[in-house]
């Protein structure tokens, strides 16, 4: 797991915890009842994981900006790997839309968090081990693997690194598992017993 998905991992758990604790006290129901429709109710929660992305994305650009700053004395161009910066962004959409995830379909909140820890920082990865060791480019396509690839990951070994799918097709990839993850939410919601 890349040191970005591992800040994203404790970032899903708040999120959960923020969500399902309006379960809990049914806060979700009273806003449904006083007015909300469903909709605006996931468009709320859908709102705070935007802030969250832009928040953290900027925080990122921000010390990146300052690291380059300071140790660019050879005058290269500092912009570089700015493109590093949206697949930031786009690794924290994928792994809080996960914990959205979990959070509209398990209810209670430790369950919750231990399914998108296993989730997020297991399963995932055991799986892309064993496709690696395999030789099999089919792990770089599992949901936190596509987007963890995209940026780079000082702590990961050298003899691990046989990635030959472009950053594109796990852009791909990435976008599609965001959309399949928003249509579970909107449709399971749309129809659970509040």
């Amino acid at each position: 797991i890349g040191s970005g998905g591992l800040f994203f991992i404790i970032i899903g758990m708040l999120f959960i915890l923020m969500i399902n604790n309006e379960v809990q006290y049914r806060t979700h129901r009273q806003n449904i009842i006083d007015g909300w429709s469903r909709m605006e109710f996931l468009k709320a929660k859908l709102s705070m994981l935007i802030l969250l992305v832009l928040v953290s994305t900027a925080l990122v650009f921000t010390c990146a900006a300052i690291v380059g700053a300071i140790y660019n004395s050879s005058g290269g161009n500092m912009f570089e790997g700015i493109k590093y910066i949206g697949y930031f962004a786009l690794m924290a959409t994928a792994y809080l839309m996960v914990a959205y995830l979990t959070a509209i379909l398990v209810k209670r909140t430790g369950l919750a968090i231990n399914i998108y820890f296993a989730f997020g920082c297991m399963l995932d990865n055991i799986l892309w081990l064993i496709f690696t060791l395999k030789d099999v480019q089919l792990g770089y396509f599992m949901p936190m693997e596509s987007v963890d690839s995209l940026v780079p990951n000082p702590f990961k070994p050298k003899v691990m690194e046989r990635r030959t799918v472009s950053d594109g097709t796990l852009i791909i990839a990435a976008v599609a598992y965001i959309g399949v993850y928003a249509y579970i939410i909107v449709n399971y919601f749309k129809k659970a017993d509040l």
